[in-house]
């Protein structure tokens, strides 16, 4: 009778240690948002371009939102797919640059502090912008005052369109964004762009 206790008693423990079988590869989880989908409107409308995966895995989404302007959107959601509500208002930020703006690129810098490139300008609706903009944000989404002293910088190249769409963060903290110029005259002509930034 021990012995068939004993039996019993182990299947019983394989049976509470068997992980529960894994979802098919490229299913949608169900974890995230209920379903493993998530929509949010800022503003009037929006659009993302980038995505940030924190090391505490909270998502932070940038891109553009219609405020009526074309404004810098930010939304940081939790690993679940639910609005971060310690973030901006309700979990949704939005910061304009003096023109049509949008986020290309995120990173992360220490602090947890959230460093937003994209463009401030001409163009609408995530396309072709006029000068290069960054603006950093402190973890709850406010601007960092201490980043070129109002949080946002905007900066020209000197042509008729600058695009920035990439960002990478130096070992030693400086920020580097990459784009695209375009110089016009009698013929137009596009230039790799790139800039660096202190911290």
């Amino acid at each position: 009778m021990r012995r068939y206790a004993i039996i019993g008693l182990g299947l019983l423990l394989t049976a509470c240690i068997t992980p529960p079988p894994k979802p098919p590869a490229g299913s949608l989880d169900a974890g995230f948002g209920g379903d493993g989908l998530v929509t949010v409107k800022a503003g009037s409308g929006s659009k993302a371009f980038a995505l940030l995966v924190q090391p505490d895995g909270k998502l932070v989404v940038g891109g553009l939102a219609y405020t009526p302007g074309q404004d810098f959107a930010l939304a940081r959601f939790n690993p679940d797919g639910t609005l971060d509500t310690q973030f901006g208002d309700q979990g949704v930020v939005t910061t304009d640059l003096g023109g049509s703006d949008v986020i290309f690129a995120l990173a992360l810098q220490p602090g947890s502090k959230i460093v937003a490139a994209g463009g401030s300008g001409g163009g609408a609706g995530g396309g072709y912008t006029s000068s290069f903009a960054l603006a950093r944000y402190n973890p709850d989404g406010s601007l960092d005052a201490s980043f070129d002293a109002d949080g946002k910088v905007v900066t020209d190249f000197a042509g008729a369109a600058d695009s920035l769409l990439a960002m990478r963060l130096q070992a030693d903290g400086r920020i580097v964004v990459a784009g695209w110029r375009e110089l016009r005259g009698a013929q137009s002509e596009l230039e790799f762009a790139v800039a660096r930034y202190w911290p």
